[in-house]
């Protein structure tokens, strides 16, 4: 029943990442428009803003460590 749970908790965590990955990801994609659009990009120059990155895992983050055998 403990593995169980863990398992069901594991699952959930993994699932909560990717979506709030997805979540900054497209945020970031509108704001990114947003001050290369006019007539913010007026404002975004003159302020200094600059485009904030997407979030993109380190090589090899995508295989899960292997928590039940």
């Amino acid at each position: 029943l403990a593995v169980y749970q863990l398992a069901e908790e594991y699952t959930a965590i993994e699932n909560s990442i990717r979506t709030e990955t997805v979540y900054y990801n497209d945020a970031a994609k509108d704001y990114n428009t947003s001050i290369k659009t006019f007539p913010n990009n007026i404002l975004a120059n003159f302020t200094n803003f600059k485009e904030k990155p997407y979030f993109k895992a380190d090589a090899g983050a995508q295989k899960a460590p292997e928590v039940f055998k």
